[in-house]
């Protein structure tokens, strides 16, 4: 991806910053020196392609410090969409999961976004609210 036409990182406050014509290094740099907020995006999206990223901080870093490649933050940051639990959950198998928990969208599931646990479950739009 050389060049992109746009590009939106979206804020947990819901602030969004739209950034066009910047390669997406370029804008990943620019963000993560908080140039626009000093906070962290959490995710990023493509209009055209409508492709959605988490962003992981982490992830990010690394491919800026090039530990990582595009192809492979891309990969490990992909995800259908966002959502958040609107009430406390008990999922069997695994315990108690506060509100407002932040879950990935992939092929019609959801996966808590915590790197010790591994925590899937099927949407219900009853429990869910997309961000």
């Amino acid at each position: 991806m050389p060049n992109i036409h746009a590009i939106e990182f979206i804020y947990p406050t819901g602030a969004k910053l739209s950034l066009n014509d910047k390669s997406f290094r370029e804008a990943i740099k620019f963000v993560l020196n908080g140039q626009f907020i000093k906070n962290t995006p959490i995710k990023v999206v493509f209009p055209t392609t409508k492709k959605v990223l988490y962003f992981d901080d982490d992830y990010f870093r690394s491919y800026i410090q090039e530990n990582i490649t595009q192809e492979e933050l891309i990969e490990l940051t992909q995800c259908d969409g966002l959502y958040r639990n609107k009430a406390y959950l008990n999922l069997q198998g695994y315990g108690s999961i506060d509100a407002g928990a932040l879950w990935k969208s992939q092929k019609g599931e959801l996966f808590l976004i915590d790197r010790d646990d591994l925590v899937s479950t099927k949407y219900d739009v009853d429990l869910f609210q997309e961000i």
